[in-house]
């Protein structure tokens, strides 16, 4: 697993919990190529891309930078066949995931607590273990169709749990419903509306609340966290299309004539649906560069913060190219609205939308990304997406040092919120990929040739991500040596 642990270390040291000699550096012969003329040029200070064929050799006396810019994604050769157990990983040996035992090597400063991943230090919510909710629970099953044949999770929370949701977004709640404090229903005497409740994910409560004793159980349709989403209030936002092609990149990017018309429109529809969230991101990276000067941040994350703008910018322009080549539809991004667009000076929100949305959903892109261009036969699409693996391990990479940042800076409540978020991210899992409906049909085959990871690979791969690379590393930041039963289960989960 040298890979993992690379990945693992690299992020280590953007934490600073090692220093930059004792990181681990992979040298490649293969060197990436960036997507679209737009994407950021040799002055972004990019270190190595992200390989992809497995033939690095791992070296102890390679130095990195103070600030590392690349990662490497986990080889596919690093993967066990599927089917096989998971084994967490330790950085002096493999343990499986039934045998974690919760070990606090930080002192006294995040003591182990009994239903989240990690401690509560704040003092307005009551004990750590009525704070944040079970993972899956055994509970009423009251998911029925809810979610339309995705897959989802039932979660109970207690009184003071659900009230710390509703009043706390983005990781929990439905922002601007109650600016103030809440004071409609709780447990045992009812539960709140469940458009209220919403899971690490944004993803709202469906259907109706069930009061269990103590506690309300909602259901959660499980949705993907992946990206950097636009989010304003609450809402994603992406533009609508319409028939332009100076977004779309000027040369092709996918010749394949071994598609079918179906195959064809279904993946044109998932790589265009891509390039919409990819142009939002632009926006989305101008506002965190804002919110960073608006915080005081060091001028390097603010330096890359503008920088991962531009890769934002490649990468739609790739995506609506490919679509594009797929079904020989020239469309591109109408206006995307960006009222009530805000900057924000509040250091909590800033790092738990970081959390969320770059330390977990950008890890996971890169990773994905990189095991499809592996996957890819066709070499140009392939050498295309390597490129944009690499510019999503750099964003990563931003957030977590920027997270250790904040944490570091903000103290006590940035660190409680932040702790909640990963919990929040780790229970739920990685989701499902909300791109699966619009490829019905097309065969793994038919995927690989249009840069797109089957369904189970893809599955298996994101959840290896949240337990191979994510968790150690969350555990790492926070001086926690293992997490508790959110990772177990999620271990537990990660063989299908």
């Amino acid at each position: 697993m040298r890979n993992y642990e690379t990945f693992r270390r690299r992020f280590f040291a953007a934490i600073g919990a090692l220093s930059a000699s004792t990181a681990v550096a992979c040298e490649s012969s293969t060197a990436g190529t960036q997507a679209g003329d737009t994407a950021a040029t040799s002055d972004t200070g990019a270190a190595e891309d992200v390989l992809i064929a497995d033939d690095a050799t791992a070296t102890d006396d390679t130095s990195l930078a103070d600030i590392p810019t690349a990662t490497d994604v986990p080889s596919s050769n690093d993967l066990p066949p599927i089917g096989e157990d998971v084994m967490l990983a330790d950085t002096d040996q493999d343990v499986p995931a039934e045998d974690i035992a919760l070990v606090d090597t930080s002192g006294d400063d995040v003591p182990a607590a009994t239903d989240i991943a990690l401690a509560d230090t704040t003092h307005d919510v009551g004990p750590a273990e009525d704070v944040g909710p079970a993972e899956d629970v055994g509970g009423p099953d009251v998911s029925g169709d809810l979610c339309g044949g995705g897959s989802s999770a039932t979660t109970c929370y207690s009184a003071a749990a659900l009230k710390y949701n509703i009043e706390n977004p983005p990781f929990g709640g439905k922002p601007g419903a109650f600016p103030m404090a809440y004071e409609g229903p709780l447990p045992p005497e009812g539960c709140p509306d469940p458009s209220l409740v919403q899971d690490g994910c944004c993803n709202p409560g469906v259907g109706v609340a069930q009061l269990v004793g103590d506690e309300c159980c909602y259901v959660h349709c499980n949705g993907a966290c992946c990206g950097r989403p636009l989010e304003v209030d609450g809402v994603r936002r992406v533009a609508g299309l319409e028939r332009r092609r100076d977004w779309l990149l000027p040369e092709r990017v996918s010749a394949s004539t071994l598609l079918d018309g179906h195959a064809r429109r279904a993946l044109a529809a998932a790589w265009r649906e891509d390039a919409r969230d990819e142009h939002a991101a632009i926006a989305s990276f101008q506002r965190f560069g804002l919110d960073l000067l608006s915080v005081g941040a060091p001028p390097e994350l603010v330096a890359d913060a503008t920088r991962a703008v531009m890769d934002e910018i490649g990468h739609a322009r790739f995506a609506f190219r490919l679509a594009a080549d797929l079904d020989g539809s020239g469309e591109g991004p109408g206006p995307l609205d960006c009222s009530g667009l805000v900057v924000s000076a509040d250091l909590t929100a800033a790092a738990v939308a970081a959390a969320r949305e770059g330390c977990v959903g950008e890890t996971l892109a890169a990773v994905v990304l990189g095991a499809a261009a592996r996957a890819c036969p066709e070499l140009s699409l392939s050498a295309q997406l390597q490129g944009i693996a690499d510019d999503e391990a750099r964003h990563a990479e931003l957030a977590w040092r920027f997270v250790s940042w904040a944490i570091t800076t903000g103290g006590d409540a940035v660190r409680s919120a932040v702790a909640h978020a990963f919990a929040h991210e780790l229970a739920a899992g990685p989701g499902e990929d909300p791109r699966e409906a619009l490829m019905l049909g097309v065969t793994d085959a038919q995927r690989a040739l249009a840069g797109r990871l089957s369904r189970r690979d893809s599955e298996t791969l994101r959840r290896r991500t949240l337990v191979e690379i994510v968790a150690p590393s969350v555990q790492e930041l926070f001086g926690v040596s293992r997490l508790q039963p959110a990772i177990a289960a999620l271990a537990g989960h990660a063989h299908v």
